[in-house]
């Protein structure tokens, strides 16, 4: 496919993106006559550089538009094709159809009356009625007429809202009754489905056999849709292995380690210098400026040879005609040549790397941050099931050279959840969670020493891999438990009758790893933090009862160490110290 310009392509990125993803599936590959993009990485990158751009210049263009149709608006001036019922005079005022306006009225009184829209359609067509385009009534146009307030003198442009700017047609008594009735009678024959983006297809692949990994959807028990990749084979021929992928961590996970591995320092730098001599190589070219300004010329010159016949009398029947012509082509030539003027200095080295580092600060869960991201700087991306350790990914970027990122099981785990660590083996403790009013409430912790950071035994650890293996992709933000308290006491509640342990609470599970501290000989301000108190005294006077103990067994070592039956090390030296 051949484009005369990158901008004549499509409205916005979106589009453009969804439009090449299309062509390319089927094998399409488009050339720009006037902007030659190379075939390489800095290429792509390139290419949506000047989209944003072009996007821009049609947004501000657009603005400006809007702008002055705001100003028509306010002074209640007709824009567009006028409704059923109405006219536009000369002075580009609403004025009333009488024709339109006896079919508005008749429309309103029959809904009113209690009449069926199929019945008020038949009638309509039957008496020979059409719409404002020409053509026959249906159910969809029946509705539009009866919910616009155009008819009682309401006129709406935007966020502009007049009262009494437009003759009305009905009293407004009427039209609220239509209302009404319109809202009673109204029921919704299908829930319109929410479509959703997935911002990886036609990038993200199998890592078993190749093929891609296509977007899906599934409800679940409790009736939450969830969003997935899919491999192709799995789906349609059942001979893939390939676990699916949950979609919002999938292009999380890749646009986060994109941002980490790619828009680096050097890596800004050297895509802006390369995007740089492909933009300088293209305005070397000004054969179509130079084209354009010969076309003015000659258009000029046929203009003033016109003129020139006018003042020596020669006139024909067609030479007004043909006048108007020549001075049309003109003005748009004047226009295509101010258009290739502005292109000159739309990019600088400077602008570019701003571009590239505003991809730092975008907000990481934003949709449309993470689609500029992969569709900007994303290849491909290679979803492997590894065995018992997760998954792997493989990332292919858009810049040359080192452009392969691997990313292990190990480099996800840190990624998901956020407050648990299983690489360094530590729980972040920054919220209390409350269930009030069948709702789950966040809140910060009772006091600042409730912050904290609790380094977890490399068993527990294992524990909590393996249960989160189990999970459905849980996210940073999931509850790694979504349990109830209820619920925690009554499987609590059957362990203990099962073991013959007596019964305990949730919260006496708090209390029994303090006392193994205590029996561990840990020092109170160790256990003070761990548990979060503010304060030690806190701790000493919560657990002061098991202390006795404590105190009998280093009455015995000092009695030892007195006879000369034992010498004391450090770690008994300590026990001493901490009582």
């Amino acid at each position: 496919m051949i484009m005369y310009t990158l901008d004549r392509f499509a409205r916005n990125r979106y589009d453009s993106a969804i439009y090449k993803a299309k062509l390319k599936r089927n094998g399409v590959k488009i050339f720009y006559a006037k902007q030659p993009m190379p075939d390489t990485p800095e290429g792509i990158i390139l290419e949506s550089v000047l989209e944003g751009y072009a996007e821009y210049y049609s947004e501000n263009l657009a603005r400006s538009i809007k702008r002055g149709m705001k100003e028509n608006a306010l002074h209640g001036i007709a824009m567009g094709s006028p409704v059923l019922g109405y006219k536009i005079g000369n002075d580009r005022q609403y004025e009333i159809d009488p024709v339109g306006a006896k079919a508005v009225r008749t429309i309103f009184t029959m809904y009113a009356e209690g009449k069926s829209k199929t019945q008020i359609v038949n009638w309509l067509n039957e008496h020979g009625f059409k719409t404002s385009r020409g053509n026959a009534f249906n159910k969809n146009s029946l509705s539009r007429i009866l919910r616009n307030d155009k008819y009682i003198g309401v006129y709406r442009y935007d966020d502009v809202v007049l009262e009494d700017a437009v003759p009305p047609i009905i009293d407004k008594t009427l039209f609220d009754k239509v209302q009404a009735t319109f809202r009673h009678n109204y029921t919704a024959r299908a829930k319109a489905k929410a479509i959703e983006d997935y911002l990886l297809t036609t990038k993200v692949f199998c890592g078993h056999c190749g093929e891609p990994m296509v977007g899906e959807s599934g409800t679940s028990k409790t009736g939450k849709v969830h969003h997935y990749y899919k491999c192709v084979n799995r789906k349609r021929k059942h001979n893939c292995e390939k676990k699916v992928e949950k979609k919002e961590w999938l292009e999380r996970t890749v646009v986060e380690f994109t941002v980490q591995q790619v828009l680096t320092d050097e890596n800004i730098e050297k895509i802006s210098t390369r995007a740089m001599e492909l933009i300088e190589k293209e305005l070397q070219d000004t054969s179509v400026l130079i084209g354009l300004q010969e076309r003015l010329k000659d258009t000029n010159k046929r203009i003033k040879n016109l003129m020139s016949a006018i003042e020596q009398g020669i006139i024909t029947p067609t030479t007004k005609e043909r006048l108007e012509e020549l001075e049309e082509e003109r003005r748009d030539l004047e226009g295509q040549i101010a258009r290739e003027e502005m292109k000159k200095p739309l990019l600088t080295k400077e602008r570019i790397m701003y571009w590239l580092e505003s991809f730092k600060r975008g907000d990481i869960k934003d949709v449309e941050y993470q689609r500029r991201i992969i569709d900007t700087l994303v290849n491909s991306v290679y979803v492997y099931d590894d065995g018992d350790k997760g998954r792997k990914l493989v990332l292919t970027f858009n810049i040359s050279g080192n452009n392969t990122l691997t990313i292990s099981s190990s480099d996800i785990e840190r990624t998901a959840p956020a407050d648990v660590d299983l690489v360094g083996h530590t729980i972040t403790i920054n919220k209390t969670f409350q269930r009030i009013n069948g709702r789950d409430v966040i809140w910060p912790p009772k006091t600042p020493k409730s912050n904290r950071v609790v380094t977890i035994p490399q068993t527990l650890a294992n524990c909590l891999k393996e249960y989160m293996n189990k999970c459905y992709e849980i996210q940073p933000d999931d509850r790694l438990f979504p349990y109830t308290k209820s619920f925690l006491n009554h499987e609590m509640l059957r362990g203990c009758k099962k073991s013959g342990v007596k019964k305990i609470r949730v919260h006496d599970l708090r209390h029994s790893h303090a006392s193994l501290l205590i029996e561990m000989g840990c020092q109170p301000l160790l256990i003070a933090d761990r548990l979060g108190h503010e304060k030690i005294q806190t701790t000493l006077n919560t657990y002061s009862h098991l202390y006795p103990n404590k105190q009998a067994e280093v009455a015995a070592q000092l009695e030892n160490v007195m006879n000369g039956t034992t010498v004391p090390n450090g770690s008994q030296m300590a026990g001493v110290a901490n009582l």
